[in-house]
């Protein structure tokens, strides 16, 4: 995860190197992809040892979380980088899909999971 999670912030900050907005955009886009991934498999794990901990006896809640962590985390980048192409820039439009997004975060390794 910390190697996906470094290429991505080299992806990011790469953007900001003086490129176009166009190549600005699509580094931006690919940083955000892998944390998308890296995102939903790191929930995935907590999910998946925390169950093993409680002994819980779910099954497939940690690929159920990587579903919705991927698919709330992709609207986030639909609604960030698709209203604007070559031109990534963070607007208000996207505000609700990230408040989604960490809200979910946020409340689904506390809520559900208590042993």
């Amino acid at each position: 995860m910390v190697v996906l999670d470094a290429v991505a912030f080299l992806f990011f900050y790469i953007s900001d190197g003086g490129y176009s907005n166009c190549t600005a955009y699509s580094l931006r886009v690919v940083a955000d992809v892998l944390w998308c991934f890296k995102d939903a498999c790191k929930y995935a794990y907590i999910t998946d040892h925390t169950l093993e901990l409680c002994a819980v006896g779910i099954k497939h809640l940690d690929a159920a979380v990587f579903a919705v962590s991927s698919v709330l985390y992709s609207v986030y980048i639909i609604y960030a980088y698709v209203p604007s192409p070559c031109f990534a820039r963070p607007g208000i439009a996207d505000t609700w899909a990230l408040l989604l997004l960490y809200g979910f975060w946020f409340w689904f390794p506390f809520r559900p999971l208590r042993c």
